[in-house]
Formats: C-alpha cells, structure tokens, sequence
C-alpha cells in the first residue's frame, strides 16, 4: 500500500471525527458516498446521506472521537479499512460515557476522485448489562 493512501484515509479520517466532534452533520453527511449504508450498533441500517445525516441528528452526540486504522487494503477501485476507535458518546437524555470499539468501512471515490464511506460499520467493545 502507498503511503499516500494511508495518508489520504487518514486525513478523511481526521476530517469526518472533526465533523462528528463539531456536530457538524453536514460535514458528517459530506464524508458519506451518496450510496452509502451505515450500519450503526442498535439501530437500522442508515442509508444515503438523509438517513446517515439524521442517525447523527436524532442519536448520539459524539465527542473527542479518534479512529485508528490497522490495515488498510485496495481492493480493485475501492478502499477497505479496519481499525479501532475511542469517542465520548452522550445518547439523549443520558450521562456520557466513554466508548472503545472496531469498524470496518469500505470507501470508494467520487466523481472527483475524493475517498468517500460507502460500506461502514462500527461495534462498540462495552456490554451493555
């Protein structure tokens, strides 16, 4: 894998946490292909920026979030990634708590050639009990 990949994830990594932190949902939105699906922990699968936008809207306030990617892989003319992430996550109504989890997300450029999630999902280590 080239270095500038792994940069280029990275800074798309760096940029959506800073959106989430922000509660910038368009931000957060713009970091999404426009066929995107998410797959979020609790919750339906979010399609498309509307359906992704309003998770974010609706759910969790996320803050300090940090995404780690442990491999990285092409795959044809799209990007595959799988790390680990810490955030600070406040759900409606409820204290904050302090959230460590995997993700695996695939991206895929845009007309642009931007890198953009396509495929994402992320699974929180903490047990519910």
């Amino acid at each position: 894998m080239a270095d500038s990949l792994r940069e280029e994830v990275e800074a798309g990594n760096a940029a959506f946490c800073a959106a989430l932190s922000a509660g910038d949902l368009e931000g957060v939105a713009d970091a999404f292909d426009a066929e995107a699906v998410m797959l979020a922990p609790g919750a339906p699968a979010a399609n498309g920026h509307e359906e992704i936008r309003a998770y974010f809207e609706q759910g969790p306030r996320i803050s300090g979030p940090v995404m780690r990617p442990t491999r990285i892989e092409e795959i044809g003319d799209a990007v595959a990634e799988v790390g680990d992430y810490t955030m600070t996550v406040t759900m409606p109504g409820e204290e904050p708590f302090e959230d460590a989890g995997k993700y695996l997300c695939v991206r895929r450029r845009d007309a642009e050639g931007r890198l953009r999630l396509w495929l994402d999902t992320f699974h929180s280590d903490r047990i519910a009990g």
